[in-house]
Order: C-alpha cells, then sequence, then structure tokens
C-alpha cells in the first residue's frame, strides 16, 4: 500500500528500508562531510514520514477500536 499522504510517493516500508540504508551509510564514516549531510537531511525527512505515516495509523486503530466498545448509557 502505496503512503500517498506522505508526499515522497513511497510505502512506510520503502522508507524504513531508505533510512536504514543511509544509516549504515553514515555508520561507515566513509563519506564526505557533504555527502554525510545530504544523507543525514534524507534521513531527518523520511523520519517525519515514518512519524507521520505511524501517527495517522494510530489514530485509524483508535477510531476503529472505538467503534467496537459498547457504549454504556
Amino acid at each position: 500500500m502505496m503512503d500517498a499522504a506522505s508526499g515522497n510517493g513511497r510505502s512506510f516500508e520503502e522508507n524504513m528500508t531508505r533510512l536504514e540504508t543511509l544509516v549504515r551509510q553514515l555508520e561507515r564514516g566513509e563519506l564526505s562531510l557533504e555527502d554525510a549531510l545530504l544523507c543525514y537531511q534524507e534521513g531527518v525527512a523520511l523520519v517525519g514520514f515514518c512519524r507521520h505515516s505511524l501517527e495517522r495509523t494510530a489514530r485509524e486503530v483508535e477510531v476503529l477500536t472505538e467503534s467496537l466498545t459498547p457504549r454504556s448509557t
């Protein structure tokens, strides 16, 4: 399922995979300072997309859960 609301056209899982790749590149310490900064900036954006997706999904789960809970009168 694509995450159109994220604005980058990739699914949550694709964003997480890309983020993991960026982290590995940064951890290796082989990037130039400029390339490391670009990776870091992309990573920050991906974290934002993933956080937004998780928060939206959590709200949807809450709504579904509340709809299943009987209301007392």
